[in-house]
């Protein structure tokens, strides 16, 4: 698993940064809070596009644990 910043989520999207931020801000896709900083799993972002880019449920929205 990588942790990737929200810039890096808005090139893999091809979306601007500012509706990566936006997406990420109202829980859109997945995200992972390290302080004050965003960051996205690589493998949570692949599901949520594999599911069309709908939201995913709580459990689902975090990454797997051991």
């Amino acid at each position: 698993m990588r942790l990737m910043t929200i810039p890096e989520v808005s090139d893999l999207l091809r979306v601007p940064r500012a509706r990566a931020y936006e997406l990420a801000r109202e829980g859109l896709i997945p995200v992972v809070r390290v302080g004050r900083q965003v960051r996205v799993s690589d493998d949570a972002l692949s599901r949520w596009i594999e599911s069309g880019g709908t939201s995913l449920p709580k459990d689902r929205a975090q990454p797997d644990r051991p």
